[in-house]
């Protein structure tokens, strides 16, 4: 299993916490602090890679690591934005039972998937010497 699929995974367990009433408002806060580390690790991933690849002149590895690391900043900050109106909704009925069927007629999967949420950085040559 990819680490994508693994991170893939661990969102669709948030998603089944936060669509049960009473357990959201415990798990949101979790999600909350968790987006926040991931936003700053995917930022500071994005700006080492970014350094790297205009050193290198446009090395794939550096290329990799700036792709992987704007992935987990959009991530890390959806899933700051998510826990927030989540934890909103959990302190209401109403707020639950939508957010429960919402989750469950997507199956609990995350509607951003890791892997496949941004474009990879490479080096275009418009061919002109």
């Amino acid at each position: 299993m990819e680490i994508e699929d693994t991170l893939n995974e661990f969102e669709k367990v948030f998603n089944i916490l936060d669509s049960i009433p009473f357990v959201a408002i415990a798990s949101t806060p979790v999600r909350i602090a968790a987006g926040k580390i991931q936003a700053v690790v995917g930022a500071v991933m994005a700006i080492f890679g970014m350094v790297g690849f205009i050193i290198t002149l446009g090395s794939k590895k550096f290329s990799m690591i700036t792709t992987t690391g704007g992935e987990n900043l959009l991530h890390g900050v959806l899933n700051m934005i998510r826990g927030f109106g989540e934890g909103l909704l959990a302190v209401t009925v109403i707020g639950s039972a939508v957010l429960l069927t919402a989750q469950y007629l997507t199956d609990f999967d995350p509607i951003i998937k890791y892997g496949k949420s941004v474009v990879p950085v490479e080096v275009y040559s418009s061919g002109a010497a």
